[in-house]
């Protein structure tokens, strides 16, 4: 059976087409039958010339080059080839463009011709939680490369000033692509900063009819401005809930204290614009509207109507304790490895017969700690660093520990096998001992690990 797939010239010179299978030596190639691919000179990345190929499982690599010899392309990704790790053959035909490097004078660029695939793969690769982002590897890959063309102009004398076909390396499978992935466990996550800053456009190539349509508008109208964000979660935002009311009745601040006002997609638009604000310390959001108010200070002023009620305040501020419903910080007692008076297994088998006050004598001072983040709580998520274990290290430990963490989300592997060695280094613990059973993305619900493990 064959394999295949549809490239196209949006080059501006002829290339050859070869093949070089698992037969041949590292400097041997097999030219492919009709394997030479003319160009367009009119608009060659609209009317550039197509042409399928197709091979079998022999074959390790396609070689491009162009006609005169001075560019080429070694085509050997396996999710491109769909050859082993790839888990399945694909249905249909994949198209790619190949046109010139931008920079490099010896190189071809291949790619998407569009990004709706690569679209889709940041919505589908949402659905994985840490634990089986290699699975989503094994299907996607991490990169998805494509080619923009929301900005492609049919006068060529813009081309001076607009990027034709402007090629793209999109991360997916990684941790996240827009806040709202972080927002689903935790309200006040925020999506890291992308260090590439790809801003995204209509992922379908424009026609004559339409030239010059462009729609940055993505995640159901939640990103406006086209841009993708990093590839792993941040669970220690900038901003925590606020109630101003001991009883912790709802309600409203002033209006004395206002900064202005504005209407943004998502909650984070409205944090970013509090942070744009030198005085800004409290912002308030209704997430039904997209209404946005901030202010220098919060007086509160209790709800007596729907809309009110409709809002949620923050402070602008770092998430710090999680704060309950009624603005009580959640404490725990927690009693350190370090003051346990016996042995660890005596005042673990104490707990388990006895309330904790009557185990002093096995487990030593008991300490009352308060969560970041706690189940049922805000979203009905924990973060993966709340573990009790976590409260017995030093700030540089936490750090490399969680620096570990967040490396491994954006390689998508599982933190809890990458960071083993890491964690008995820093800890002396298990990764499965030392963190939370739950990791800080895209869950609804928790998958994986289970809390008895």
């Amino acid at each position: 059976e064959f394999c295949g797939l549809i490239l196209q010239n949006a080059g501006r010179q002829p290339i050859k087409i070869s093949a070089h299978t698992k037969y041949h030596l590292p400097h041997e190639y097999e030219k492919c039958k009709n394997g030479q691919l003319e160009w367009d000179g009119l608009h060659p990345w609209f009317l550039g010339c197509r042409r399928t190929v197709r091979f079998t499982h022999e074959l390790e690599s396609i070689w491009i080059t162009t006609l005169d010899g001075s560019r080429d392309l070694v085509i050997d990704d396996p999710h491109m080839l769909q050859k082993a790790p790839m888990l399945f053959k694909r249905e249909s035909l994949f198209e790619y463009c190949i046109m010139e490097h931008k920079y490099d004078p010896f190189l071809l660029y291949i790619a998407e011709c569009h990004c709706e695939f690569c679209m889709r793969l940041l919505t589908i690769s949402a659905s994985y939680s840490v634990f089986y982002q290699h699975k989503c590897y094994e299907r996607y890959g991490n990169l998805c490369p494509c080619f923009e063309a929301s900005e492609v102009a049919h006068d060529m004398s813009l081309w001076t000033t607009l990027e034709p076909l402007r090629h793209m390396r999109i991360h997916n499978c990684r941790g996240c692509a827009y806040t709202s992935h972080c927002a689903v466990m935790l309200k006040v996550a925020v999506c890291e900063a992308s260090y590439q800053g790809y801003v995204l456009g209509n992922p379908l190539a424009p026609t004559i009819l339409n030239n010059g349509f462009q729609n940055l508008s993505h995640d159901n109208g939640r990103v406006s401005d086209g841009r993708l964000r990093g590839d792993a979660c941040d669970c220690e935002p900038q901003v925590r809930p606020y109630i101003g009311d001991v009883d912790g009745r709802s309600g409203l601040c002033v209006e004395e204290g206002s900064l202005g006002s504005g209407n943004f997609a998502d909650l984070f638009g409205c944090a970013e614009f509090c942070r744009s604000k030198s005085r800004c310390a409290f912002l308030t959001y209704w997430e039904s509207t997209g209404e946005c108010r901030i202010y220098r200070d919060c007086i509160w002023e209790l709800c007596t109507d729907d809309f009110c009620f409709a809002s949620a305040t923050y402070r602008s501020a770092p998430l710090g304790d999680y704060v309950t419903m009624r603005g009580a910080f959640q404490e725990f007692v927690v009693f350190p490895k370090r003051t346990v008076q016996t042995t660890f297994l005596d005042c673990k088998a104490c707990l388990h017969l006895y309330d904790h006050e009557h185990c002093h004598h096995q487990c030593g001072i008991e300490h009352r700690v308060p969560y970041l983040h706690w189940p049922a709580g805000q979203s009905c998520a924990t973060c993966i660093f709340a573990g009790n274990r976590m409260h017995e290290m030093t700030s540089a430990q936490k750090a490399a520990v969680k620096g570990c963490v967040y490396q491994a989300i954006r390689d998508s592997k599982d933190p809890w096998v990458v960071c083993d060695e890491t964690t008995w280094g820093e800890a002396g613990a298990a990764a499965i001992d030392l963190f939370n059973g739950v990791a800080t993305h895209f869950l609804t619900e928790c998958p994986g690990r289970s809390f008895a493990r």
